[in-house]
């Protein structure tokens, strides 16, 4: 739990970061109009700025219980877990109630602050169109509108999808998989064997013999009974000890599948923030000169609007899963490990039904998202070009043709080599 909750903790402080900073650069470098309206430069003051804060906050405190949950896993919890009764262990988690006393409510206000960051974030890229476009009505509203567009998309469909997240897990600990009971030794109590002796005048030598013998042959049906139980007892041991190396060999292999997961999950983020800078850059500091092309400045200010939404909802999509990946791994994998049978361990895995039930459309969504931001990204490099270059047609030509042949490679041999690469087997 303690890695589960330092996963989610870097992730939330990495993004509102990233986040965070090209808020700020957009305030820096923005082109401000001569003849711009002071009240929409102020309304672009003031949602820039809070948007700062809150993802700065954000970011602060999620480091700051990152720094607390690093120092009680090393100098408090082998502790807490010393002073656990036996009958406790399987039932109690000293992290989980350190937790909930100590960070609990603060990583709701940071997680509530990332969430608002996001929100403001995409409606200050739909304020700076006004801005930056301040010349190009046409173009501020189609980015307005696309702007629109991506709230909906982050409140209504990823938020909604990922709000458990956010939710407290029971306290109720999973057990160890190896439920098989040590057994001290062999039973003990072994009946001792009474001589009956007769008593009775003119008792025969003859019965006595019968007697004795009538009890080694009780003792020695107990001792073949004792010998069948032994091995009884030694065969079922030996049965729990393969159903619990199975059962570690399954957890390892499941363990194995998702940390594949989350190194995917992990470089679709990063390529995501690199992919959302490139944009960034050329939506809110493209130099436009003041004869450009109406029509020209209108697609080349979608085509990057389009692109910086589609990198900032890949990298949200990506984060929010990952999360949920870190938590299912620590909290349910076991749980769900236990409840399959023996005969069904090669068949059946609880990860992958999980991540088939809970995850895949969100990863197939978020893939649309990254993939399209490229292409965007190449379209506003080509517009961009006859923007900046409109003196020079062979510069403009040669870019172009650079764009055209990069998305022929992308669709023609990228696409269809790697196209399975994200499927679930």
């Amino acid at each position: 739990q303690a890695d589960t909750r330092a996963e989610q903790l870097s992730a939330i402080s990495e993004l509102g970061a990233l986040l965070g900073g090209f808020a700020l650069v957009s305030i820096i470098n923005v082109n401000v109009p001569e003849n711009i309206d002071l009240d929409l430069l102020w309304v672009y003051g003031v949602v820039s700025a809070i948007t700062i804060c809150c993802m700065v906050i954000s970011l602060i405190m999620c480091a700051i219980l990152l720094l607390a949950v690093t120092r009680y896993s090393a100098h408090e919890l082998e502790y807490d877990v010393r002073k656990m009764k036996d009958e406790e262990i399987d039932f109690e988690s000293p992290f989980h109630i350190w937790w909930l006393k100590k960070c609990e409510t603060d990583w709701s206000l940071g997680y509530f602050l990332f969430r608002t960051g996001v929100s403001l974030f995409l409606i200050e890229l739909g304020i700076v169109s006004w801005v930056q476009y301040n010349l190009y009505q046409t173009t501020s509203i189609s980015i307005s509108v696309v702007a629109g567009l991506g709230i909906l998309i982050w409140q209504f469909r990823i938020l909604s999808r990922w709000r458990y997240l956010m939710k407290l897990p029971p306290i109720e600990i999973n057990g160890p998989i190896d439920t098989r009971r040590m057994y001290s030794g062999r039973a003990q109590g072994i009946s001792t064997v009474e001589s009956v002796v007769s008593t009775f005048l003119g008792s025969y030598e003859v019965q006595n013999f019968q007697m004795w013998r009538l009890d080694d042959v009780e003792y020695t049906k107990q001792q073949i009974q004792w010998r069948e139980d032994d091995i009884r007892r030694r065969l079922a041991w030996r049965l729990e000890d393969i159903k619990r190396t199975r059962r570690i060999q399954k957890l390892a292999n499941e363990r194995a599948i998702i940390d594949s997961r989350t190194e995917q999950l992990a470089v679709i983020a990063h390529l995501a923030v690199f992919m959302g800078f490139l944009t960034r850059e050329a939506y809110s500091e493209a130099k436009l000169p003041n004869d450009a092309n109406p029509t020209l400045i209108a697609f080349q200010g979608i085509s990057a609007a389009l692109g910086e939404f589609c990198t900032v909802l890949s990298m949200a999509i990506m984060v929010l899963i990952q999360m949920a990946v870190s938590r299912f791994a620590s909290e349910e994998l076991e749980g769900l490990l236990h409840q399959v049978k023996l005969e069904d361990l090669d068949y059946e895995s609880p990860f992958m039904s999980w991540w088939l039930l809970r995850c895949e459309k969100e990863w197939i969504l978020g893939l649309v998202f990254f993939r399209a931001s490229i292409v965007f990204i190449v379209i506003t490099l080509s517009i961009l070009s006859w923007i900046r270059f409109n003196m020079n047609i062979g510069a403009c030509i040669g870019i172009t043709t650079l764009s055209a042949i990069t998305l022929l490679y992308w669709y023609c041999r990228l696409q269809p080599r790697w196209h399975n690469v994200h499927k679930s087997h």
